[in-house]
């Protein structure tokens, strides 16, 4: 017998014949159904019924396992679990849900010793505790639309022109590099300049001549050639590594910046950029703080993965097709990525913060709650640790 057959049997046996209108009549050897009620119900012949409780059949149709369930009177779960027992993908109801279970918001809530967040499906971002805010900034600050993580992880490549910046190999005139050309260099012909090649000056080294006549020093020619770390195109360790940062590495004490490369046991830091807002950087992202994965591009391919398995549990979701399609559309990593057809979850990780009073260090654990296949971001440091403490220093003022 198969898990299919055994399963069947089981769930015919404990279906009463008054369950289904059936009279129980004088004589019944079967302790709930006969196979011959179950076929009769389920439209099937009973030779068919018989062949899939013996297990000499294995791969049913999405119809005959949908009325077999109907038949039987099985549970949402009860339906879902005979659809994978035959290989199939369960029917969905649609949408991806958003919607937290009240048990599962307290807990979050309460677990002050850990940064700990709450992701949709399709990893929207839908409710963080108290201290996730304070190792990562405050998400309520970024709008709603735009707290994504695959969003974050994927973000759109440079426009013709170098509009979104960022590309590996750009010259020094990129959005943190400050040199005459770039958005932050403050020369005549730069966004802030006053002169008449200004913004407002409508000279061709100003905004319009810029984006539309080659790049002549304007916004467009500041963020053509970005530093490889500054915007969305860096190394799968910059921005896109992990819970992406809005800015670069700062420099100074206490920041990774001031550490040689290698110090972390996950391999060289990525080199540091000149400081920059979060404003200045494009859209607002999920981290207001810089975060290095130490596990490199392997992120990127769990979260393609996990989008993909998602796809296969809500199939007509239209929030999640649009997802997809935006980020192949956008992004030059996802779509062979995407295209590789890989299947997993998105499970454990390491990571750094680089927060204000100094580098962290912490275990990412991913657990998947429930049907509607909610993710609990977990992130927390070795016990013992100095990163521990550091962690509990900054959360203290969250206890009060």
């Amino acid at each position: 017998m198969t898990e299919l057959g055994v399963t069947l049997r089981s769930w015919r046996d404990r279906l009463s014949p008054a369950a289904v209108g059936l009279p129980n009549g004088r004589v019944r050897r079967a302790r709930g159904l006969r196979r011959e009620e179950l076929a009769e119900l389920a439209g099937i012949s009973v030779d068919y019924v018989v062949r899939l409780e013996q297990g000499r059949f294995a791969t049913p149709s999405a119809q005959v396992v949908s009325a077999l369930a109907r038949a039987l009177q099985l549970t949402g779960a009860e339906r879902d679990h005979l659809h994978r027992l035959a290989g199939l993908v369960p029917p969905s109801g649609g949408e991806i849900s958003d919607r937290v279970p009240a048990g599962l918001a307290r807990m979050v809530d309460r677990l002050g010793g850990a940064a700990v967040a709450i992701f949709a499906a399709d990893w929207q971002l839908i409710r963080w505790n108290a201290t996730w805010a304070a190792l990562l900034g405050d998400p309520a600050q970024t709008p709603p639309e735009l707290r994504n993580f695959a969003r974050d992880t994927f973000p759109p490549d440079a426009l013709p022109g170098g509009l979104a910046g960022g590309s590996p190999g750009g010259s020094p005139s990129g959005l943190a590099g400050g040199s005459p050309g770039g958005l932050a260099g403050g020369s005549p012909s730069g966004l802030t300049g006053s002169s008449p090649g200004g913004l407002a000056g409508g000279s061709p080294g100003g905004l319009a001549g810029g984006l539309a006549g080659g790049l002549a020093g304007g916004l467009a020619g500041g963020l053509a050639g970005g530093l490889p770390d500054a915007l969305t195109g860096g190394s799968p360790d910059a921005l896109t590594g992990g819970l992406t940062g809005a800015g670069p590495l700062r420099g100074g004490a206490g920041s990774l910046a001031g550490l040689p490369d290698g110090e972390f046991s996950g391999g060289a830091i990525p080199p540091a950029a000149a400081p920059a807002a979060p404003a200045a950087l494009g859209r607002p992202r999920i981290s207001h703080r810089r975060v290095i994965s130490l596990t490199g591009g392997s992120v990127e391919a769990a979260i393609v993965s996990d989008l993909r398995r998602a796809t296969g549990r809500f199939p007509h979701s239209r929030r999640l097709t649009a997802l997809i399609r935006a980020l192949s559309e956008s992004n030059a990593r996802f779509a062979p990525l995407w295209a590789e057809g890989g299947v997993a979850a998105h499970r454990e990780e390491h990571k750094i913060v680089d927060h204000p009073d100094g580098p962290i260090q912490v275990d990412c654990d991913v657990v998947t709650d429930g049907d509607a296949e909610l993710k609990v971001v977990i992130l927390t440091a070795a016990p013992g640790s100095p990163d521990e403490a550091m962690l509990q220093r900054l959360t203290e003022p969250v206890r009060l």
